[in-house]
């Protein structure tokens, strides 16, 4: 059975950070209740005039190297379940997977904050409300479901960067370290008091997506290790002053990143996961 604070995640569609999450709590006996998963494309304003309007700002060789990414994961998932039914072992579940072994329900939601969402959520009762690289803001109405705390996992130092993509980010600027960060959710941008960060180093061999998976392995220790400090409040202020915000991938810091000598992606950052 089960011990702990009842918790409730939620993630991103065919996200792999997400997924990554959702293996490590399961493989730590975490008392899961359920998982909602997004079923938008956008964090916001979700529609396909925007959405052409991101992939333009990105231009066309980072939109290609996106597109590969999101395929071949979406490629990965797809073979992993198929192999599961033929009884070969997988080194990391899907979603859907970690649903039906475990029997967790999935909340699926294209708005986490309209009433049918909110309810369905509010009906588990969870002390703990994490969001595990979900790809919509949070309102009011959510944050004031658990008993305890509504959390974020955000993949970098909050104190220097915030907002979306900063995996990308901290390597575009050629920075030597990045790290996670632990945050209470507030009503703005990864600014919420801090449970608890830790600092990772950026190897020359990192690339983009690699790092990512790097910082999500990392995010799910975390998370994990700082469960007795949400429950008992252990927070810290979180300072933002000097931080600057980052939103969705450019050309431009396409082209900053590939002056460092760093690539974006390679098969390898992915294939070692399944």
């Amino acid at each position: 059975m089960q011990k702990g604070p009842g918790i409730v995640v939620l993630v991103t569609r065919n996200h792999i950070g997400s997924t990554i999450f959702l293996n490590q709590l399961v493989n730590s006996g975490i008392n899961l209740q359920a998982i909602v998963e997004s079923q938008a494309i956008l964090a916001k304003d979700n529609n396909v005039a925007n959405y052409i309007k991101r992939l333009s700002s990105m231009g066309a060789r980072l939109t290609l190297q996106w597109m590969l990414v999101s395929l071949y994961t979406i490629a990965l998932i797809t073979i992993s379940t198929l192999l599961s039914y033929l009884g070969i072992k997988q080194k990391i579940l899907t979603v859907g997977q970690i649903s039906k072994r475990y029997k967790i329900p999935i909340i699926r939601t294209k708005d986490i904050n309209n009433e049918e969402t909110v309810a369905s959520i509010t009906t588990y009762q969870p002390d703990i409300i994490v969001c595990a690289y979900f790809n919509q803001i949070l309102k009011k109405e959510i944050c004031g479901i658990p008993k305890l705390n509504c959390v974020n996992i955000h993949l970098a130092l909050s104190q220097k960067y915030r907002g979306l993509n900063s995996y990308f980010w901290v390597l575009a600027n050629n920075e030597s370290e990045s790290g996670v960060t632990l945050h209470e959710v507030d009503e703005g941008i990864d600014t919420g008091k801090v449970i608890a960060q830790k600092r990772v180093k950026i190897s020359d061999n990192d690339t983009a997506i690699g790092f990512f998976i790097k910082l999500s392995q990392v995010g799910g220790e975390l998370f994990i290790n700082s469960l007795s400090d949400i429950v008992k409040g252990n927070f810290k202020e979180n300072d933002t002053s000097g931080s600057q915000y980052y939103s969705t991938l450019t050309k431009e810091g396409y082209g900053e990143l590939v002056k460092t000598g760093r690539k974006f992606f390679i098969p390898g950052d992915i294939n070692d996961l399944f």
